[in-house]
């Protein structure tokens, strides 16, 4: 053995001797010492009540190569270990007698836990799919939306409330969630007795609300005119207050006939010469009327469309949930309208949208849409009437700009929308407020639908 390699050896077999007479493995002191296996310390201890959560530094070994510190958190409950080892360790605020929030790994799994005190026992009971719902770094285990009342919204599902105390869970129900149908997914509002609740498709910019019961039971879905509500600009702001204060000034509670909860507008809206036409012009005062005739808000006439009607315009396969029946000889576009659909938009982006079924040609209803513009003065560029590009890209910037002064990117979700027409039938027509296609249907007539509701004038 060279000089230099004893020398090695000579260092690293006095390190291990070091780490086998270091303090860090000798046994755990002080008033936490029953609860602390060799190597650990107490950091800090907070006692709240029957409980105590304890900060905890892991060490072993002394030296350089062979020291390890890992930090954690647990959780005692009159001087018992009731959670081990927790990665985040977070008391509700506001709370009496305390609830804690634990993020434990459970078989290689992050879980949220809930741990709290019933009936003179301590209860640690797992949330319910708790990876999967959003937070922030200011809230990272549910959003206020009242006292003892947190929101765990998800990605594309309604999410699920926590009451306390006592302590409750309640997961809300689903809504449709298929490719035809709508996505309403965020909590805007519960009912006076809590046993419906008010959700819709977004917490930035709502554009249909539909309310859910307890039970699963459901009421149609009500479009509203696209609201685009304040900017939460400070990270330390609870990003779904700006969609409860909506619901508070936007949304009443009432009872249907058939007793079941609903909501209407608070602000009625004048009703336009031609309901479904405005549909197609204006988002703001066209998606102030709804059509579902269980609401009393909606119009009284339109009807919900059964199975025959249904199957007759869209075969045995699928059967869409919102679809409406008009009053008689209703016309649109100097033509008869024979259905009104509401679903997801087509257009690639978020929200709900019209679509009319009529007996005119499409060349025909194209130009009645075109004098309607025209005559009102609403500002539009036609996607066909756009010089053509071979790469696509702001084909029809320089008319967007011109006609509804859109100097910004058109954006990518408008933009990808001009570019899909190149490959498909129908004549889009691009509104200040909407996006409109305007296509032949094969056994006759013609559809018109929003494929797209957003204001273009926004810089995003």
């Amino acid at each position: 053995m060279t000089a230099s390699a004893r020398s090695a050896f000579s260092w690293l077999a006095a390190a291990l001797l070091l780490a086998a007479c270091s303090p860090y493995t000798e046994p755990p002191e002080g008033p936490y010492a029953g609860v602390l296996k060799r190597g650990e310390s107490v950091t800090e201890a907070t006692p709240a009540g029957p409980f105590t959560a304890l900060s905890i530094m892991y060490r072993q070994g002394g030296g350089f190569l062979t020291s390890t510190q890992i930090a954690s958190m647990r959780l005692l409950y009159r001087d018992r270990v009731l959670i081990k080892q927790a990665e985040d360790l977070t008391r509700w605020d506001g709370l009496e007698p305390p609830v804690y929030f634990a993020e434990v790994f459970e078989k290689y799994e992050r879980v949220l836990q809930l741990a709290y005190e019933r009936d003179g026992k301590a209860v640690v009971e797992k949330l319910p799919q708790a990876v999967q719902y959003r937070a922030t770094r200011a809230y990272p285990h549910g959003f206020p939306m009242a006292s003892g009342l947190l929101y765990f919204p998800g990605d594309t599902r309604p999410g699920f409330l926590l009451r306390a105390l006592p302590v409750k869970t309640t997961v809300l129900p689903e809504t449709l969630a298929d490719q035809y149908s709508l996505f309403a997914h965020t909590l805007a509002a519960i009912s006076p007795d809590g046993a419906a609740f008010a959700l819709v498709d977004s917490h930035e910019a709502p554009s249909m609300v539909m309310v859910v019961d307890a039970d699963g039971g459901r009421r149609d879905a009500i479009a509203l005119p696209r609201t685009y509500l304040p900017e939460a600009l400070d990270e330390h702001v609870n990003p779904y207050e700006r969609v409860w204060n909506w619901a508070r000034t936007t949304l009443a509670w009432y009872r249907n006939a058939a007793d079941k909860w609903e909501v209407r507008t608070v602000t009625a809206a004048t009703t336009p010469a031609n309901v479904v036409e405005e549909l197609f012009l204006d988002d703001g005062s066209g998606y102030s009327q709804c059509f579902a005739a269980s609401n009393t808000r909606c119009l009284p006439a339109w009807r919900s469309a059964n199975a025959a009607q249904l199957q007759k315009l869209f075969g045995p396969d699928y059967a869409p949930p919102f679809a409406y029946v008009p009053p008689a000889a209703t016309r649109a576009f100097g033509a008869n309208v024979s259905l009104l659909l509401l679903s997801a938009q087509g257009g690639g982006g978020t929200g709900a949208a019209y679509s009319a079924y009529i007996d005119g040609a499409q060349e025909a209803v194209v130009a009645q849409l075109a004098a309607r513009l025209e005559r009102r003065h609403i500002a539009f560029v036609r996607a066909d009437q756009c010089p053509r590009r071979t790469d696509y890209r702001g084909r029809c910037e320089a008319l967007l700009a011109e006609k509804l002064q859109r100097g910004e990117s058109v954006g990518r979700v408008l933009e990808q929308l001009i570019a899909s027409m190149e490959d498909q039938p129908g004549v889009l027509f691009i509104l200040p407020s909407m996006a409109v296609v305007v296509r032949a249907r094969p056994e006759g007539g013609s559809i018109i639908q929003t494929l797209l509701r957003a204001d273009f004038s926004r810089k995003d």
